[in-house]
């Protein structure tokens, strides 16, 4: 819901697998649609995709990224935030302390290096255009384009 504040309602659709932020989301963000990621038709495509802290939750990465990647736009961009493998210790202590989610933390299922993400975004077709560190270096995001 939050990234919902930057973009437009018409030119914005929120996934997520859980029904209660969906339901969060939906709520404080009236004009904007939410759905389930089940629910996205195989036709339906994007611009850009954004996934903030998602890729490293997930058991395939390559196989999570390139079933979204079929819903960007032949021109489009694919965004991608996810913490930096070498702080993995410290967010785990961050998480213990409550200075960030233990939730998130302890889903994590790989935390990928900046060489392990250069591979899996060409694995998938798509170009890195932009690489960045922020948070003192802790986290990225990666800009793609198809």
């Amino acid at each position: 819901g939050p990234l919902a504040d930057s973009v437009p309602a018409d030119r914005y659709v929120g996934l997520d697998i859980d029904g209660t932020l969906l339901a969060e989301a939906r709520r404080t963000h009236r004009l904007h649609r939410f759905v389930g990621a089940h629910e996205i038709k195989p036709e339906e495509q994007c611009d850009t995709l954004v996934s903030l802290a998602v890729i490293e939750q997930v058991p395939g990465p390559q196989e999570w990224l390139e079933r979204w990647v079929r819903h960007v736009a032949p021109d489009g961009r694919v965004v991608v935030a996810t913490p930096h493998a070498r702080w993995d210790p410290i967010h785990g202590v961050a998480a213990n302390v409550r200075l960030t989610s233990s939730q998130a933390h302890d889903e994590h299922e790989s935390v990928l290096d900046r060489d392990s993400l250069e591979r899996l975004v060409g694995a998938v077709g798509l170009k890195l255009v932009k690489y960045r560190r922020f948070l003192a270096g802790m986290d990225r995001v990666l800009v793609t384009e198809r």
